[in-house]
């Protein structure tokens, strides 16, 4: 886990459990203890909920006059993943990360990001010739 990302769930944790004294017995667990990426009230983010959510941020967005196209919380897989290949992440690593099941697989879906990383990676051999 990367540091920032440690730090941000402590910081998290902590907001949650203040609000957890602040609700007491309205505070919500959903059955599911100890999780941190909950609503303010403890209630547990559903995918259904998330998407609801994602699509208020985005109509607001588009209320302000920019064109947006629609974000899924796949969107946002979508996006960590080429970023990550953009920024050099091996494609194994890659599908390790992401849990496809083969190497194929990953490099059929970030096709598109490809072309770019073997221009920069040929730029590296051009330096050496």
């Amino acid at each position: 886990m990367l540091n920032n990302i440690e730090e941000l769930l402590k910081k998290l944790r902590h907001r949650q459990l203040e609000n957890r004294l602040k609700l007491g017995d309205k505070w919500k667990e959903d059955n599911l203890k100890n999780m941190i990426l909950t609503y303010e009230d403890g209630g547990a983010f559903w995918d259904t909920g998330i998407r609801v959510d994602m699509k208020k941020i985005v109509n607001a967005i588009r209320k302000e006059g920019t064109e947006f196209d629609p974000v899924t919380p796949h969107t946002l897989r979508h996006t960590f993943a080429t970023r990550g290949l953009e920024q050099g992440i091996p494609l194994k690593v890659m599908q390790v990360i992401l849990g496809h099941s083969s190497l194929a697989m990953t490099a059929d879906l970030y096709s598109h990001v490809l072309p770019d990383i073997k221009a920069e990676e040929m730029k590296k051999i051009e330096n050496i010739l």
